[in-house]
């Protein structure tokens, strides 16, 4: 295991720690079905005006960016000081275009659901061309894209690289959908007392049959086929050349990315970074889906594409059992992982090492502990933008 280091002064600098602040409810919180939609539009509005508007992101003084404070311009809100946000009506965007700066769009959402549309907060780079690298940037379960690419743009300009990140609205996916792909459906925590108990402390207990779900055998409906109709799509709109991708994710973020690189190995990723995963499914067969692979489609002949997969398992060296940051599900068998979020990723790793030497697989993952860090994206996102694209 290799200790990747960042320098304190980059992490501790001022203006890093102003820009940490903000505050995200649920960075990695549990709900099993439905709350407030994304932007909680409460009727489709009418955007007239041709020219584009701006507001304040979703924050403790906005609760719906359709009913807030509409700007002329670019820049700050000056309530909050955070980054104002384009301002489209929520509907398919017929013709994407990706202007040089941060902008945001619609699309469809996957096969069966694409009415639940998925809105993509891009940053483009000024010198952006046929030889810059497209990250895609998967946010925890806040679902705050916009945050997670505002986070992105100084390594964007920095490195040249387009950065694309999917906001899923908690409405239409939930746990089940997000948090585990859609390998699974109709998730549900049967104990709502537990759910209570784990809103207030972050951590969530329940026995193991407290967890109701359908397992989904469906890989058209996995939410992992959506990262390359994104880059897809982006592309496309640039006229652009680029073949591959690149995808981080954070937290909830995490969870998704490590089981896209079990679920779905054969894509256009390049480079999958898990970043702070709060559970995980052990590729192997001792316990069924969703933290193990029993009862699923997933073949040892799969698996050997799985351990194939360029996942890396970026972890916060401080993201451990003391962590208060986000939350934690605790259940009989996703404690065998470990109490903290460190020792889960080892746990998984070593668990994926020991079932592709059972097969014979060649075994491509990698684990880095970030030092100093804990359950932040941003300082793992800085991380990640070095471990990526730094010379």
């Amino acid at each position: 295991m290799r200790i990747l280091t960042l320098l304190l002064i980059i992490l501790f600098s001022p203006s890093n720690l102003a820009n940490n602040t903000e505050t995200i409810v649920g960075e990695e919180k549990l709900t099993s079905g439905k709350s407030e939609t994304l932007f909680n539009v409460p009727n489709k509005p009418v955007l007239n005006s041709t020219s584009t508007k701006y507001v304040c992101q979703l924050c403790p003084h906005v609760t719906s960016i359709y009913n807030t404070k509409v700007y002329e311009h670019d820049g700050k809100c000056p309530v909050c000081n955070m980054n104002l946000i384009e301002l489209h009506e929520p509907s398919v965007s017929p013709d994407i275009k990706l202007h040089t700066g941060s902008g945001n769009y619609f699309i469809a959402g996957g096969k069966g659901n694409p009415h639940k549309l998925i809105n993509i907060f891009y940053h483009k780079p000024k010198h952006f061309g046929p030889s810059s690298s497209v990250l895609i940037v998967v946010p925890g379960a806040g679902r705050n894209a916009w945050s997670y690419r505002d986070s992105w743009i100084e390594a964007s300009e920095k490195y040249n690289v387009l950065i694309l990140s999917p906001a899923y609205a908690e409405v239409d996916y939930g746990f089940g959908d997000y948090h585990l792909g859609r390998t699974v459906s109709s998730f549900t925590f049967t104990n709502q007392l537990a759910m209570e108990v784990g809103k207030k402390t972050g951590k969530y207990y329940f026995s193991d049959d407290e967890l109701a779900f359908d397992i989904n055998n469906n890989s058209d409906t996995w939410i992992f086929n959506d990262f390359d109709r994104i880059f897809e799509q982006a592309i496309e709109s640039l006229a652009t050349k680029q073949t591959r991708y690149d995808i981080f994710g954070h937290s909830a973020g995490g969870q998704i990315l490590h089981r896209l690189a079990i679920f779905k190995p054969m894509s256009k990723v390049n480079r999958i970074l898990a970043s702070n995963s709060g559970s995980y499914t052990i590729a192997n067969y001792e316990h069924r889906l969703p933290f193990g692979l029993r009862d699923s489609q997933i073949t040892e002949q799969h698996l050997h594409r799985s351990f194939a997969s360029h996942l890396v398992l970026l972890i916060g060296e401080l993201d451990n059992e003391e962590e208060t940051s986000g939350s934690m599900l605790h259940t009989p068998i996703v404690d065998k992982q470990g109490q903290g979020r460190l020792s889960r990723s080892q746990y998984f790793y070593q668990k994926g090492k020991q079932q592709a030497s059972d097969i014979g697989a060649n075994f491509n993952w990698k684990i880095e502990v970030v030092q100093g860090v804990g359950h932040n994206y941003k300082d793992m996102g800085k991380a990640a933008a070095i471990y990526l694209y730094a010379d």
